[in-house]
Order: C-alpha cells, then sequence, then structure tokens
C-alpha cells in the first residue's frame, strides 16, 4: 500500500489514466476493480472509474484463500488486510 500511495502522490492523474487504460485494452476488470477498491482505500478520488464494472467476485488478492468479507462497491471478496 506504501508504494501504491508514494506512486499516486507522484503522478496519479496521468498514471491512473494510463493503467486504466491499459487494464480496459486487456479486458481486466478485476485489475480495475482491485485498483479502484486500493485508491479508495487510501483516500484517492474514484469517481473516474466507470460502473458498473464486471459481474463475479474476484479475490483482492489471487495468492491468498477465499475468506473475507464482500465489497459490493467494488465487487470483490476482501481476502487480504490491506491497513498500513
Amino acid at each position: 500500500m506504501e508504494v501504491l500511495d508514494a506512486a499516486l502522490q507522484d503522478s496519479a492523474d496521468e498514471m491512473v489514466v494510463d493503467i486504466l487504460k491499459a487494464l480496459e485494452r486487456l479486458g481486466n476488470g478485476a485489475g480495475i476493480k482491485r485498483l479502484g477498491y486500493l485508491m479508495e482505500a487510501l483516500g484517492y478520488e474514484t469517481s473516474a472509474i466507470a460502473r458498473p464494472l464486471t459481474t463475479g467476485f474476484p479475490l483482492l488478492d489471487p495468492a491468498l484463500g477465499a475468506n473475507g468479507s464482500r465489497s459490493s462497491e467494488w465487487g470483490l471478496i476482501v481476502n487480504a488486510d490491506i491497513s498500513a
């Protein structure tokens, strides 16, 4: 989270737009959900991220098990503690 926060502080608008465009081009809806969720958790504006997003509830951290709460706003299973 610290790395993402630092990167967003340096060039938030331009970088986020580039990442979102790349994720859309790749058809990676789960990636868009994850980025939006993490940005919101860090206190960044997320209104530019179009909703509704893809269907389904991917894992916030695919490397971890599926246990966790559901974020209905972002369509994710929050299976990782992101508090710093």
